[in-house]
């Protein structure tokens, strides 16, 4: 019996004919790629192995027999040495790739490394791009007569910019930056800002050219001549500030064609592309004179690509919930790049880029960012600034080092304000452990483990913070008229000095509520009635004590006038639901949380933020939540017996919308009362006993907790505390410790005047680990 033929076999040994392949011409016509773009492999080693994607990038021309396999060409690379870089004479020097044209091979990328001195005569362009959904499959490029491997998708970048007739010099970190060795890689890294801001241009590669990428890369073109006559700004890509959701000049109904347009014209394919969401990214948009964004061949300049992105974020604003809208979510990391971008050259206009500003405006970004090495997330925030501190990156340190050496010397002077980000993932603990210390942080005792971070360095890894579920986000004047003073340990790595005092102490705080709940637990009946008693215990107490308090001060003082603080005359209800609220009505901006949920825009004949706003919306609660008769109280009852209520009136939908705010609120942080009556709002790891702290020149206060005895370094710490999170108190956050001073609350502050300082400042010193 004859045998029978194998079918004919390509690239991994899958069968040619059965796969979809697509041929795409260069713009120059000069050769073609072939992208085999789905094709799917099973390890031969492991038979029951999940199929993983890989893509295989082939030159146009090459012939079947040519065509080599993975294993090939990872067996073939085995036989070269390991690239050996050229030597930088010194920290002003850079290597730059020489990209040679396509040779007869075309699947041969050629060029090579060569030392430049980075000054006014060094020409180039640099690349922004990302590892790719496949980093592990390492492709050749051959340099200097030897083979380096990279990246498949900076390889496809490689071969869309190269030109066909004569070489085109680039900078791409993973080619030009010996990435084996540390040392050299932090001072690389440390001229980050002058290789970005010195190239002539820079490429941002998005995509490999596709069907979806080309109709997109057009929409997004056609989209920017339209712009202005959609309302978009003339002042996209030019210094100013944005603000999160621009407004475009449309009717809603064209609002929603345009968007439901971009998604059939795969705008969000192209906003799902990683690199928007990459750290690195955010520094070479911000410091690049020109921008040119790629997919294969197509080219967009930044501008253009800004204003579609202005108008779309615009028109989203107009767009109710929906599957359009979902699917073009990639648009808010992308639209946050171009107000970076603007703010910043506001910022460089004004001449005033220093390290306060840097720190506050770029720490989110960079915290919510993806990449490969968390000591990314603080080493690329050094080339945005203008400061008067040093710090080289160092690639030998832990990421708990990094952070804690960024923190030194950059903190101490922005403030603790942005310690929102020492709001940490509380550690994993085994059922004993957790029996024994039910809502703690771990104790201090492993300060000297190079991977500890001190309670006063942020922590920046999105992963291992709470710190975006924060209502703080309102601009607070707690101690800030007084000047503030953080001095690092000149000894002691991990311990900060500052100025402040403890101002009391936490007494009771509402139920620790499981965090995997939060999306889920307004619509949970047990949730729903623990919530509503546990407000109402806590306004009670409050008051309780508060009037307790009052008693006593009188029997003792008598004869003196008592001047009341601005919280004593304000009701319950009100210190209560201002507490939840961030200070709404007393405090510029703390309304922007509340501003996120639909049902709040029935009341739009109110001002956002107002008393008027306020009250409206908690007497909405109090109608339908707190009340018996209540719809949503009575729905909770019939939910909890099994039976579906009906559906809400639009009053009740917007006690339902704060429902939903609170359920939000109530799973990251927790409300707490202090021993002398006051309110407040914190993270949710307080303990009764922690302390309300006050630092000098802080905007906010700050629940610490006393570690007793600890040793550090030979050293033996006694007093020294750590920072739980920034808090929310209300009746100090404007300010009154300082209009206030000699009443009864805050009578027990002492007041000092540090040298050159003529404002008053609260005297003690705090030592924090």
């Amino acid at each position: 019996m004859a045998q029978q033929k194998q079918p004919a076999k390509s690239v991994f040994g899958i069968n040619e004919s059965a796969i979809n392949k697509t041929e795409l011409p260069n713009k120059e016509n000069h050769w073609k790629i072939t992208l085999y773009p789905e094709r799917w492999v099973t390890s031969t080693r492991r038979p029951s192995a999940k199929p993983r994607p890989v893509p295989v990038l082939l030159p146009h021309g090459i012939k079947h027999p040519k065509l080599r396999s993975a294993a090939y060409l990872q067996r073939s690379m085995r036989f070269f040495e390991p690239f050996e870089y050229p030597p930088l004479p010194g920290p002003g020097y850079i290597r730059l790739l020489h990209l040679e044209p396509p040779s007869d091979d075309p699947s041969q990328l050629k060029g090579s490394l060569k030392v430049h001195k980075l000054d006014a005569h060094c020409d180039y362009e640099a690349i922004s791009y990302t590892w790719g959904d496949h980093p592990g499959l390492n492709l050749p490029l051959y340099l200097n007569n030897q083979l380096l491997r990279i990246t498949g998708n900076l390889y496809v970048a490689l071969m869309a910019y190269s030109y066909p007739d004569r070489v085109r010099v680039l900078w791409a970190d993973a080619i030009c930056i010996n990435q084996a060795n540390p040392v050299e890689k932090g001072q690389q890294v440390s001229i980050m800002s002058d290789i970005y801001s010195k190239a002539r241009s820079v490429q941002v590669w998005l995509a490999l050219a596709s069907t979806e990428a080309k109709e997109a890369m057009d929409f997004m073109a056609n989209l920017a001549l339209q712009a202005k006559t959609l309302g978009t700004s003339d002042e996209v890509d030019k210094p100013r500030i944005c603000s999160g959701f621009p407004s475009v000049n449309i009717p809603d109904q064209e609002a929603r064609d345009l968007i439901h347009a971009a998604v059939e014209a795969h705008v969000d394919y192209l906003f799902s592309r990683s690199w928007f969401n990459r750290v690195w990214v955010v520094q070479e948009v911000i410091l690049a004179t020109k921008l040119v964004v790629s997919c294969g061949h197509a080219n967009l300049d930044w501008t253009s690509f800004a204003r579609s992105l202005e108008t779309l974020r615009g028109a989203m604003r107009q767009v109710p919930l929906g599957e359009d809208r979902l699917r073009l979510d990639g648009l808010k990391p992308a639209w946050g790049l171009v107000r970076l971008r603007d703010t910043f050259r506001w910022i460089d206009q004004l001449g005033t880029r220093d390290h306060h500003l840097m720190t506050n405006i770029v720490a989110n970004k960079m915290s919510n960012n993806a990449c490969t090495d968390d000591r990314d997330r603080v080493y690329a925030m050094l080339s945005m600034t203008n400061s008067p501190y040093s710090m080289i990156p160092d690639y030998e340190k832990t990421v708990a080092e990094a952070y804690t050496e960024f923190t030194r010397k950059y903190s101490p002077n922005t403030q603790l304000y942005w310690a929102g980000l020492c709001r940490r993932q509380p550690k994993r603990k085994s059922r004993v452990a957790q029996a024994m210390a039910r809502d703690c942080c771990p104790p201090p005792t492993d300060i000297n483990d190079r991977d500890y971070i001190p309670s006063w360095v942020p922590e920046f890894r999105p992963e291992l913070n709470l710190a975006w579920a924060s209502p703080f986000t309102g601009h607070y004047t707690t101690a800030s008229l007084s000047n503030y003073w953080f001095l690092p340990h000149p000894d002691l790595p991990n311990v900060m000095l500052a100025t402040g005092t403890i101002f009391d102490v936490l007494g009771v705080a509402t139920s620790n509520y499981a965090a995997s709940r939060a999306p889920y637990c307004m619509q949970e009946p047990g949730f729903y009635f623990a919530l509503i008693n546990e407000l109402a215990a806590i306004a009670c107490l409050s008051s309780t004590s508060r009037d307790t308090n009052g008693e006593a001060e009188a029997a003792t003082s008598a004869q003196e006038p008592q001047q009341q603080t601005s919280t004593s005359s304000e009701p319950p209800w009100l210190i209560l639901a201002k507490t939840v609220t961030g200070g709404v009505s007393d405090c510029s901006g703390a309304e922007t949380m509340l501003l996120h949920y639909r049902p709040f825009k029935s009341l739009n004949h109110l001002e956002p933020g107002s008393l008027r706003w306020l009250t409206a919306i908690w007497d909405s609660f109090a109608r339908h939540c707190l009340a018996p008769t209540g719809e949503i109280f009575q729905k909770m009852v019939l939910k909890g017996l099994g039976i579906e209520g009906r559906a809400l009136s639009p009053d009740a939908q917007v006690a339902e919308g704060f429902l939903n705010y609170l359920a939000n609120i109530f799973v990251p942080n927790r409300l707490f009362v202090t021993t002398k009556g006051y309110i407040g709002l914190a993270a949710r790891n307080i303990r009764s006993g922690d302390f309300v702290a006050m630092f000098n020149g802080d905007h906010m206060p700050y629940v610490v907790r006393s570690t007793g005895r600890v040793e550090y370094k030979g050293h033996v710490l006694v007093g020294a505390i750590q920072i739980i999170g920034p808090c929310y108190v209300h009746g100090i956050m404007k300010g009154e410790i300082f209009d206030h001073r000699d009443s009864p609350d805050f009578s027990t502050l002492k007041w000092t005047r540090y040298d050159d300082d003529p404002l008053l400042s609260l005297e003690g010193w705090l030592m924090m680990i």
